[in-house]
């Protein structure tokens, strides 16, 4: 069995999971190993050189020029592939110092037992990166940097650097740590990170320092610790640059990350940025902040304007600045315009950005995954299809690719591979709603109805769950299904799907006025809907009401998306009961 101490002061992120990962790396099969390339190398970065990495324009772009940053999710997505890998490997291992562990490896141990994996995690850490003098300090980081493994810069080179005789010897260890975990999207070490170097910073060093802390505070979604961070740095400076910056993020934190969003505030601060830009006669960081600008308008619902900055901005750049230069850039503002245009229902434009951001960067999962869903909504099932494969190669999982390919599989009639999928995405994540919606409509009553139930364990006030139960068990528990139905109603008395099927077992139980009720409400919420017409003019013609059956009936006619042959039935058998003739039918 192998014992691997999780202590992150030794190796910073990963220091638990990548240690595994180099101890098995060895026998793992070289396929297996190729098809989790990626998250072999995010936890442990040693391994790169024997795997490769793709080249996606992130990876390819200069420190200066990146800004495109990862989700805080994608530690998730680490983990969930590298659950996936020792799946398919099994090994034994205990994990210490778990009290010590970087949120990294917390996050994969969690996951990795949820999903079936067996690890020991019992007792305390060993490591002891030892006090000393500076020399002392300053021998123990060469020694270190002396065996050329990345990972011990992201703990204990930064460790003995800080107490080192160097004050640049420390500040260059900082920012190769704080770097890597940006780019990777270690951000909850970064800030572990950051709040070291802010300890020691020099009063030179204090600008630098605090906005570290505030970049990965930002990236971790906690605007309320951001926004004092930003105001005390805007009160202590007169510089232009640093003021446009910060006005920027502070437009971010209000159009993106406070739970009760203010994009009016936003667009004052992102104005402020812009102006700042101009004066500045800067067109990247001009066009930086047109873009975020969009953002902005595009929460207002102001999809016109926001296409035009973006536009705009791309215009800029192709005036200004050499082509090569800002290509993750260009590519990131392309990508916009295609999700404006998609959202103006401007399908074929916002294709052809996509088109053009996927042949610039044809390693870049997100992309495929975002033209899969365009042409999805577009009804071009086949390279739909195939762009989420291209894209479940590309990177680690995430619930959404799966789920979306479940969908798609759904519509086209692969049933058992919808299933797969819709499975997949629920043993990743249980409580992801909509997988578990779309699973129990395929599956036969019995699992239905065990997939919803063990989804109220975790979502008991979810109607929509109540509602899928009720479904599952219509047919041979029309009782039970009639509890689920009032147990959704009361969470959400305005659940359509609810109200109809209540009313269908209400029919089935005799209760017509119920059901009759319910369908009065449904129709108030969702007066076009030609299903629920149907249903209310059956429940008349059941109970004798011929001619508001007919009234329903003829009403349904008139909207898209009608079954005409059974609406043209229940108005000959009205007819036929009112003996009415046939060309007044017609």
């Amino acid at each position: 069995m192998l014992i691997i101490d999780c202590h992150r002061a030794w190796r910073g992120p990963y220091t638990g999971v990548g240690t595994l990962i180099r101890a098995v790396f060895g026998d793992l099969d070289p396929a297996l190993a190729a098809r989790h390339a990626i998250e072999i190398v995010a936890v442990a970065p040693e391994l790169r050189a024997q795997l490769g990495s793709s080249q996606t324009l992130t990876a390819l772009a200069p420190p200066q020029e990146r800004t495109r940053w990862y989700s805080r999710l994608r530690t998730r997505r680490i983990a969930h592939g590298i659950v996936d890998l020792l799946r398919a490997h099994p090994v034994a291992v205990r994990f210490t110092g778990l009290d010590h562990a970087d949120p990294t490896d917390l996050e994969f141990l969690d996951l990795a037992g949820r999903r079936g994996l067996c690890f020991e995690t019992v007792g305390p850490s060993t490591v002891e990166l030892g006090r000393g003098d500076a020399a002392y300090h300053d021998h123990c980081a060469d020694e270190l940097a002396a065996r050329g493994e990345f990972s011990l810069c992201l703990g204990a080179i930064p460790y003995h650097r800080a107490r080192g005789s160097s004050r640049a010897a420390a500040a260059e260890a900082f920012r190769v740590a704080l770097d890597y975990c940006m780019g990777e999207a270690c951000y909850a070490a970064g800030l572990w990170l950051a709040d070291a170097l802010a300890a020691i910073a020099e009063p030179s060093e204090h600008y630098w320092a605090q906005t570290q802390r505030a970049d990965f505070l930002f990236l971790l979604g906690r605007p309320e610790e951001v926004e004092p961070i930003y105001y005390d740095l805007m009160a202590r400076s007169t510089t232009p640059f640093r003021h446009m910056t910060m006005s920027y993020t502070l437009a971010m934190l209000h159009t993106r990350l406070y739970e009760q969003r203010d994009h009016h505030r936003a667009r004052a601060h992102i104005n402020t940025a812009i102006a700042l830009a101009t004066m500045m006669d800067d067109p990247f960081h001009l066009v930086f902040m047109y873009n975020g600008k969009a953002l902005v308008e595009m929460h207002l619902g102001n999809l016109d304007e926001s296409l035009r900055l973006v536009t705009e901005g791309i215009a800029l750049l192709d005036r200004a600045l050499d082509p090569q230069k800002h290509r993750l850039h260009r590519s990131v503002l392309r990508h916009n315009r295609g999700q404006v245009l998609a959202a103006l229902g401007r399908m074929d434009e916002a294709l052809a950005e996509f088109e053009h951001v996927v042949g610039v960067d044809p390693l870049y999962p997100e992309y495929r995954f975002d033209r899969a869903n365009l042409l999805q909504k577009m009804g071009r099932h086949a390279l739909a299809l195939q762009d989420y494969e291209t894209a479940m190669r590309l990177g680690p999982p995430f619930p959404e690719l799966y789920h979306n390919r479940g969908d798609l599989r759904a519509t086209l009639g692969d049933v058992t591979g919808a299933i797969a999928d819709f499975r997949y995405v629920l043993d990743m994540e249980p409580d992801y709603l909509e997988a578990r919606l779309a699973l129990a409509a395929l599956l036969p009553a019995p699992e239905a109805v065990a997939v919803v139930e063990e989804g109220l364990l975790l979502l008991p006030g979810e109607a929509r769950l109540h509602c899928a139960l009720g479904l599952s068990l219509m047919d041979d528990w029309p009782d039970r299904a009639r509890e689920a139905f009032d147990a959704a109603l009361k969470l959400d008395p305005d659940l359509v799907e609810a109200l109809v099927n209540r009313a269908v077992t209400s029919f089935g139980q005799g209760d017509t006025v119920q059901a009759i009720a319910d369908l009065d409400r449904a129709l108030q919420l969702q007066p076009g809907n030609p299903d629920v017409l149907f249903n209310r003019g059956y429940g008349y013609e059941a109970v004798g009401r011929h001619g508001d059956a007919m009234a329903d009936y003829r009403a349904a006619l008139g909207y898209a998306g009608a079954d005409h042959d059974a609406l043209l039935d229940g108005l000959a058998r009205c007819e036929s009961a009112l003996g009415v003739g046939e060309d007044s039918l017609k």
